[in-house]
């Protein structure tokens, strides 16, 4: 991971926390919520207020949580507004604190001055006992907490002080006096303080993916039911179209054609016309992968075409070329001149590798669609999984030769910011 962290591709966007005053708020959210506290002097946070170092100090990735239905985040600086998600529960997680942050700034702004402020998700489950369990969701409630219990204390200040100003002779009311005093004594004057945060709903729900039970993709996206898309691949009613709602495994052969069937993804050809790069970039990182693997003694140069053709030349002369490739380098082509082109006329990992999001979804969705087309493609993508799936990412990344992994982050740093928005917003 050392190199990724030198070039912003792991850990950009996190927040450091190396004030004694911010470490011991954050201890006290942990302590509050019935977490052990860190050791750590200093470390990092992302916008969910996950830290890696505590992680890797605990030894638990999930620390944050007591299971996939009880999720809990940390705010204790409005820095964390602009940072990034490392280790999301849910593919909404960042929609779900935008939200926090764009309702609540002026409140979270106030209270950490002071306090360090944490918050559960109240999603009506103490567990999830089944995957089956995620297609109940509907609205979550965020609840906010902070370790002195001070947004009740808000609450009441206020409603005494109303109740003082709205009662007749209410100065006359010496147990409201009393009240108003022992309140101001032990918690300040809170009047225009700005702590009070109320619970927030949360209701964009109809497609999400969440890592709970190794791995689910809920989609609203069907004719008439809803679709449970299992990455562990356990389910036993795969493919299964008579139920109440419909389940399939990640690898089931049929779910491609499914989602195809469903208008929920397509692979027109034509759709690349005006995104040769993409075609182009998945046959580089294929010739990629065949140059590691077949001429490890070759220095890798693929910014060069003169280099790419002595590659394609020594690997052909062995019969080492995948009939992928050379389909790739063709639509390629043909792109570029404006054919019309027909994606059945090729095999079924081409159609799966140039796979994409139906243009009529929105924002959220497409997010969705993009990481279970990565996960569901035969042919790797690392840019595209670095933009959608970053779990899988950082995962393939640590079984990756060094010359990949040095492709790889520089192609990412080239490309990632205009590729995720040309993604997201191509039509």
């Amino acid at each position: 991971m050392k190199k990724l962290i030198e070039n912003n591709l792991f850990g950009d966007g996190l927040v450091r926390i190396d004030q004694s005053i911010l470490v011991d708020r954050y201890n006290n959210c942990l302590d509050d919520i019935g977490i052990s506290k860190t050791n750590l002097s200093s470390f990092h946070i992302d916008k969910w207020g996950w830290s890696p170092e505590i992680a890797n100090e605990k030894q638990n990735q999930d620390y944050l949580s007591f299971g996939f239905a009880n999720p809990f985040g940390i705010i204790i600086t409005p820095d964390q507004k602009t940072a990034s998600i490392y280790h999301p529960f849910h593919s909404f997680d960042w929609d779900l604190m935008d939200s926090i942050f764009s309702t609540y700034g002026a409140q979270i702004a106030d209270i950490t001055t002071q306090f360090g402020l944490w918050f559960e998700l109240d999603q009506e489950l103490s567990t999830y006992r089944s995957p089956q369990d995620l297609l109940l969701l509907n609205t979550i409630e965020i609840k906010f907490y902070t370790p002195t219990n001070i947004i009740p204390h808000v609450r009441n200040q206020k409603k005494l002080i109303r109740e003082f100003y709205d009662t007749p002779n209410g100065w006359a009311n010496h147990e409201l006096l009393d009240q108003l005093i022992d309140s101001a004594t032990n918690h300040g004057d809170l009047r225009n303080r700005n702590f009070d945060i109320p619970p927030l709903n949360y209701s964009k729900l109809e497609n999400f993916y969440t890592r709970a039970f190794g791995g689910l993709y809920v989609l609203n996206l069907a004719e008439n039911k809803k679709l449970l898309i299992r990455e562990d691949n356990n389910s036993t009613l795969s493919g299964e179209l008579t139920h109440n709602h419909i389940e399939f495994n990640i690898n089931d052969p049929q779910l491609f054609e499914f989602l195809h069937k469903q208008n929920i993804i397509k692979n027109d050809l034509n759709f690349f016309k005006t995104d040769i790069f993409s075609v182009i970039n998945l046959k580089d990182q294929l010739l990629l992968d065949l140059v590691i693997k077949h001429l490890p003694e070759e220095e890798i140069d693929l910014r060069s075409d003169r280099k790419k053709n002595k590659y394609i030349h020594l690997l052909t002369s062995e019969n080492n070329v995948d009939d992928d490739f050379y389909a790739l380098e063709e639509i390629a082509v043909r792109l570029r001149r404006n054919d019309n082109l027909k994606i059945e006329n090729y095999s079924s990992n081409i159609q799966r590798a140039l796979s994409y999001p139906n243009p009529k979804f929105g924002r959220q969705e497409k997010i969705v669609l993009w990481s279970l087309i990565s996960k569901m493609s035969p042919l790797q993508d690392a840019l595209l999984m670095y933009l959608f799936d970053k779990n899988s990412f950082f995962a393939s990344y640590q079984t990756w030769e060094e010359a990949k992994k040095d492709w790889v982050i520089d192609l990412i740093k080239e490309h990632k910011k205009h590729m995720f928005r040309y993604k997201i917003n191509k039509n």
